[in-house]
């Protein structure tokens, strides 16, 4: 008899907003996002999104039944095995990668091979700060033209239709008053990561016009580097909340979005 063929979800585990009552019950701490029906309706509704596809490891898969001939078929790439997700026409797809590749490895050579985005040749706004012993992209050899200050990164989120969106890196360290800040921009050591402000959607807009007032207040200048990047050569937008990835999908001119900003895009 054979075994019901592997199916897919995408879901997401995190802590509940509120427990409520008395309830001691570990399972009901925590709610289940299923992402999937989500992610297909950006897909189906008109919006600049044209494919979303979710990496996962196959070293951690390799232990299913099926891993073999779900992975017996690899992309054009030969190091991933292509699954759609949600039906035919869905426009979600799952790769998996071979047991001896990381997931990581085949997004950033994704990124490079759609290409990423230039960064504003703009001089309007000084950056307030150095740039050492931040990652390869912040020696863009530019002389500061594309590095901007927290005021100037507000006035200009503010705009109607701003053409650009901003790549914060955190480049010393600071004091605990800081802490929560750079936990909120995933920053939570120096010259690791990236956390990239933009207005995709009205909600997207409204959490980073939030962070970077809270940059302000915290005056914050000297203890991060913002870099103007140009929206429209985006060509990649990865979500992850892994600090190194992050830094990698950066520093070849992708988008990156943190968890929390994913919620925020399509809210």
């Amino acid at each position: 008899m054979n075994a019901d063929p592997v199916e897919f979800s995408v879901v997401q585990r995190r802590a509940a907003d509120s427990l409520g009552g008395n309830n001691n019950n570990i399972h009901n701490r925590f709610e289940v996002i299923d992402w999937l029906p989500v992610l297909a309706s950006m897909v189906s509704s008109p919006t600049t999104v044209k494919d979303v596809v979710v990496y996962h490891d196959g070293a951690g898969l390799s232990h299913l039944p099926d891993f073999e001939l779900i992975t017996k078929d690899k992309g054009e790439d030969g190091k991933t095995a292509e699954v759609e997700l949600g039906g035919s026409g869905s426009g979600v797809v799952l790769k998996i990668t071979d047991v001896k590749v990381e997931a990581d490895d085949c997004v950033v050579e994704e990124v490079e091979k759609r290409g990423g985005a230039k960064e504003s040749s703009s001089s309007s706004g000084s950056g307030s700060g150095s740039s050492s012993g931040s990652s390869s992209s912040d020696s863009g050899g530019d002389g500061g033209k594309n590095v901007v200050n927290i005021a100037t990164m507000i006035a200009e989120l503010e705009t109607d239709e701003n053409p650009y969106f901003y790549v914060v890196r955190r480049i010393k360290g600071g004091s605990k008053t800081e802490k929560k800040l750079f936990s909120k921009l995933n920053l939570r050591r120096p010259s690791e990561g990236a956390c990239c402000l933009v207005a995709l959607s009205p909600g997207l807009l409204r959490w980073s016009l939030s962070v970077a007032k809270r940059m302000k207040h915290n005056r914050i200048d000297q203890l991060v580097e913002i870099r103007r990047a140009t929206l429209a050569d985006v060509k990649v937008a990865v979500a992850t909340d892994d600090v190194l990835l992050a830094d990698r999908v950066a520093a070849r001119g992708g988008m990156v979005l943190n968890a929390k900003q994913l919620e925020e895009l399509i809210a």
